[in-house]
């Protein structure tokens, strides 16, 4: 009889334990999946290295600025070189995916406003940065975002874009 007792509590506390386990991975589950994407502000020092051979290295600013709210993204680019044209870029997206154990976002983006000087310093960069042959207006492709790391202390954070690698240092938006 006590066997039989022992089997049946051991059987039940461990539905009990298996029920538990389950709800705590529940929980983090959807702890996780509801985290959105920080809100940031980027800024680099960028050169445009074609005319180094002529002896010339013009210098300017770039600046990212991501704002993620429901699953909705927002990328604007701007850079500002030596020259009277400001250029900027704006992109839309819908949160397709989020991988929490890497703290990567999975977007469908596609450029909504933009104007290029008629030699395009960001428009290159973009290409690049996007990892696309051409942009745009309403073209839609894929774009992953991952956090790198974070500092919410120093409201620091660290993102890269893939597919293409590039990194960007940023300050997280009050």
């Amino acid at each position: 009889m006590n066997k039989i007792c022992a089997k049946l509590l051991s059987v039940k506390g461990g539905l009990y334990i298996g029920a538990l386990l389950f709800t705590l991975l529940m929980i983090k589950l959807t702890w996780f999946t509801e985290m959105h994407m920080y809100d940031v502000q980027c800024q680099a020092s960028a050169f445009d290295l074609a005319h180094l051979q002529e002896g010339e290295l013009l210098r300017g600013d770039m600046l990212l600025q991501l704002i993620e709210q429901n699953g909705r993204l927002s990328l604007a680019y701007y850079s500002a070189f030596d020259e009277p044209i400001r250029e900027y870029a704006i992109f839309e997206g819908e949160l397709v995916t989020m991988h929490s154990g890497s703290l990567t976002y999975d977007y469908n983006v596609n450029m909504t406003d933009y104007k290029f000087a008629e030699v395009s310093h960001l428009n290159d960069y973009l290409l690049h940065e996007l990892n696309l042959d051409s942009l745009k207006l309403g073209q839609l492709f894929p774009q992953s975002i991952q956090v790198i790391e974070a500092d919410l202390e120093r409201h620091f954070l660290v993102i890269k874009f893939s597919p293409s690698n590039q990194l960007w240092a940023c300050k997280i938006l009050p």
